[in-house]
């Protein structure tokens, strides 16, 4: 089996217009150490599929399975657990505390999903390598928008995941901060990581070595 598996995934919501379908049976299959760029337009369920992909968006039907285990049979916290050390997440948003330096953004994170301590010296060493070590006591609020998200990477970086999955995370950047943060996941991946990464089609796509089109809630080329 490989080592990310969506089978027949299927996620409806519920509005006032009634049922949406975000997801409609999609099959995908993504082996470790892969870099999948998943490409398509606005609405079309990219951001539901890597959610539910995650574990954080439970499907109307179907499974997910990371690693040779399905995240849908696990308790809340026996999946909050498994995202903790296994899944980084990197996001348009950035989604840093506004209160906690980037160092504490990043450290704290470490002793999260069962860990005994937070891991101080690997966030100091992440900062370092991603050329944010002289920014490390400053609040989110006095970086620009390339460095946020340089400490969003290292975040999800922090646990050693197997997998990152990142939400359109040059969205916000300009083309050099978005080859900088593309580049950090191409490092990552060379490591044996395994990256999944949402793209409306830009040039951070070139990075992977496969690209999954969905549209309208289906996959129409892998």
């Amino acid at each position: 089996m490989s080592f990310l598996n969506l089978h027949q995934l299927t996620k409806h919501y519920r509005t006032k217009g009634g049922n949406v379908e975000a997801l409609n049976s999609v099959d995908l299959s993504i082996d470790a150490g892969e870099f999948v760029a998943i490409q398509g337009p606005s609405g079309c369920g990219k951001t539901t599929l890597l959610l539910a992909l995650g574990g954080m968006l439970r499907p109307t039907s179907g499974s997910v399975t990371v690693d040779d285990t399905e995240l849908y049979r696990l308790s809340s916290r026996e999946r909050a657990a498994f995202r903790a050390n296994s899944i980084g997440f990197v996001f348009q948003m950035f989604h840093l505390v506004p209160y906690l330096s980037i160092l504490e953004n990043i450290w704290l994170g470490s002793g999260v999903g069962g860990n005994t301590k937070p891991d101080k010296e690997r966030a100091q060493t992440l900062l370092d390598q991603l050329g944010m070590a002289d920014r490390q006591h400053h609040l989110p609020s006095e970086l620009s928008a390339g460095e946020k998200q340089r400490a969003a990477v290292a975040r999800a970086m922090i646990n050693q995941p197997k997998v990152i999955l990142a939400d359109e995370p040059t969205g916000n950047l300009d083309p050099n901060n978005a080859s900088d943060v593309v580049r950090y996941l191409q490092e990552f991946n060379r490591d044996g990581g395994t990256v999944v990464m949402v793209t409306h089609g830009t040039n951070a796509d070139l990075a992977a070595n496969r690209v999954v089109q969905l549209e309208k809630g289906q996959i129409i080329s892998q």
